[in-house]
């Protein structure tokens, strides 16, 4: 009776090995998260020493692009007169977003800046809400979006591509644009402020 009380209370070693693989698994997701925290820390301490606003939009776009290995899409940023968005940078091989003008609800970008979530679309091409232009003339597959919201208000949005098939976004992907967009907003705020005081000092003058 002793050899088999002895016997249960030992795991088998396929189960050490399962128990082995998951703390593996869980050390590495560790890794990739810490990994993932100092790259977005690194980029937006980068953006938040950039005032020029025009330069910075670049930097916010490619540096999302950057973060999460995407290669179309664009910064959408808000016009609250107008109660729209429209692109403001992107890719060279994404020109045909240029004349944009997307109403809250419409598209991906759209839809983001109404319900301030993000939007994670791994097959674009068959979401119902998909602008057909958009199919028509872009081969991006996966595409990921983010509001980017200063205090609850929105300044824009970040669209981020991928034209390679089988490379869907992951959830950490996700949070990492989040993470990033809410990085972006404040440097966004930061640089129109200083643009706005460069103005008023040259108009004192």
């Amino acid at each position: 009776g002793h050899v088999t009380g002895v016997q249960t209370c030992a795991l088998p070693i396929s189960d050490h090995a399962a128990v082995a693989i998951e703390h593996a698994r869980l050390f590495e997701r560790e890794q990739d998260r810490r990994r993932q925290l100092e790259a977005i820390r690194d980029v937006s301490y980068e953006i938040t020493r950039e005032l020029d606003l025009s330069r910075l939009l670049q930097l916010i776009w490619h540096r999302a692009a950057a973060l999460v290995d995407g290669d179309r899409g664009a910064l959408f940023l808000w016009d609250d007169e107008a109660q729209e968005l429209h692109a403001s940078v992107w890719p060279e091989c994404f020109d045909e977003v240029r004349s944009v003008r997307l109403k809250p609800g419409e598209g991906a970008a759209g839809t983001v800046a109404q319900t301030r979530q993000g939007l994670v679309l791994n097959d674009y091409r068959s979401w119902p809400q998909a602008l057909a232009h958009f199919v028509e003339v872009s081969p991006t597959i996966a595409y990921m979006v983010e509001p980017v919201l200063y205090q609850d208000r929105l300044i824009g949005v970040i669209g981020v591509g991928r034209s390679e098939s089988g490379r869907p976004f992951t959830r950490s992907d996700q949070e990492t644009l989040r993470l990033f967009g809410q990085h972006a907003a404040v440097a966004i705020e930061n640089a129109r402020l200083f643009d706005q005081e460069q103005r008023r000092r040259r108009q004192v003058e």
